[in-house]
């Protein structure tokens, strides 16, 4: 799972609150079997990638990886992946219209 991931040139790019280089991270623990470290995560996903609602190259980056966790039927937590797409997908479109 997350083929490629540690590719991407994460610490040229910037989250809300500094550089992208937790993205990796912060993925990797929405995977985890824990369910404290997978909320924590989501919590920090939503608060520094998708800040405010916003898509960016960061939270755009992200998305093959988001969606691997949502392919997989056995991932723990991944409604709240799934809720996370949906919401980085509305934002999306709500920018494109006129």
């Amino acid at each position: 799972m997350f083929e490629g991931l540690d590719d991407i040139e994460w610490s040229k790019m910037h989250h809300a609150y500094g550089t992208a280089e937790e993205v990796p991270v912060l993925l990797r623990e929405l995977a985890s079997v824990e369910d404290e470290t997978r909320s924590r995560a989501l919590s920090r996903f939503y608060g520094a990638v998708h800040h405010q609602g916003d898509v960016y190259r960061r939270t755009a980056a992200s998305l093959p990886f988001l969606f691997e966790l949502a392919q997989d039927a056995a991932a723990p937590g991944r409604a709240a992946v799934i809720e996370l797409l949906v919401s980085v997908g509305e934002s999306a479109i709500e920018r494109l219209q006129f």
